[in-house]
């Protein structure tokens, strides 16, 4: 494998490892890079043995588990390394940090981040990864990839600019639109990730920003859950660009184009990456619903009639405060 594509592979395995090890210092997670790197070096040659992964792996898992290791410090870890061979190897790959452990992120000045491009030139590209991905931690690291390209690419440009600052207001127009979905998508795939009922949310989201009965926003919240759950995590961009383009198709059929808002048309004229981001910022649809007034009551969430809890939810101008209620009443069992 030529170095240039090792290099490539260096990119992506920082930002995976940077997505798995968010707490992890840039040094830290540099050491698996490193390691990781080395292993598809060697086991790559053509006469490399057959089992050549398998024993760096466990090398490497080894070196996790040592009291001096200089890799990242995972909450967990302690246990997967009382476990032996593949269960170790395994316990160790599905290791994540909760949501609450992740860093909040930060907006660099101009300045500052000049002052990180002359600092780290050389290294530049790989700390922005580390940066981006730790804090974009559940979408495919392929964007990670293509955003801190586009970011370095500014910084060259602009830090070495006799007018800087109109420099940056440039770029960052240029990447206004892209940057838009990247906010949208890790949001979406963290709630994906980490709350078990998005769906009945997705449904809730739909039903209240676009004016949807239950059924019609059920068919995109299935989609959208379905789409989200398959892709979030896979490396790659392209299951996440071949599920939108399939949301927007069903969000934007031609045959509902006469009852759809203005608004609603607007964002269905824009590209695929662009029409989810541009909903979400659309506001919410003002409807009225005769079941409203009586929301408080558990007998709403249980009518006989599937999916209660989903309508219950679906139904406009409803207060989180209240939907709870109403869920927490209908769960308490009859006596």
């Amino acid at each position: 494998m030529p170095k240039k594509m090792f290099a490539k592979s260096s990119e992506l395995v920082t930002v995976l490892y940077s997505q798995k090890f968010p707490n992890g210092t840039f040094e830290e997670v540099s050491c698996v890079v490193d390691e990781m790197t080395k292993l598809a070096e060697k086991c790559c040659k053509d006469d490399a043995s057959a089992d050549c992964y398998d024993k760096g792996a466990t090398e490497i898992s080894e070196m996790s588990c040592r009291k001096d290791s200089p890799f990242p410090k995972h909450p967990g870890i302690e246990q997967c390394c009382t476990l032996q061979g593949q269960e170790k190897k395994l316990c160790l790959a599905l290791l994540r940090t909760s949501e609450d452990e992740i860093p909040s992120a930060l907006d660099l000045s101009n300045e500052e981040i000049c002052t990180d491009y002359n600092k780290y030139e050389r290294s530049y590209s790989f700390r922005h990864a580390y940066q981006f991905a730790r804090r974009h931690r559940n979408i495919p690291a392929g964007f990670v990839l293509n955003a801190t390209h586009q970011h370095v690419r500014m910084a060259e440009r602009c830090c070495r600019s006799a007018v800087r600052n109109s420099c940056f207001l440039q770029e960052k127009q240029q990447m206004r639109s892209s940057n838009s979905f990247l906010r949208f998508l890790s949001h979406q795939c963290n709630n994906q990730v980490n709350l078990k009922s998005y769906r009945f949310g997705l449904s809730a989201y739909y039903g209240s920003l676009l004016g949807l009965s239950f059924e019609e926003a059920s068919v995109l919240s299935s989609r959208t859950h379905s789409g989200l759950e398959k892709c979030c995590l896979q490396p790659q961009p392209e299951c996440i660009i071949q599920e939108f383009a399939s949301i927007q198709k069903l969000l934007c059929d031609e045959s509902k184009l006469s009852s759809m808002s203005e608004g609603l048309r607007r964002c269905c004229s824009k590209p695929a990456l662009e029409t989810l981001p541009c909903v979400d910022e659309l506001k919410r649809e003002a409807r009225q619903s005769p079941d409203e007034a009586n929301l408080v009551s558990s007998l709403l969430c249980k009518q006989a009639m599937p999916y209660g809890f989903d309508r219950c939810l679906n139904l406009p101008n409803i207060q989180s405060r209240k939907t709870m209620l109403v869920f927490e009443q209908s769960r308490v069992p009859v006596v």
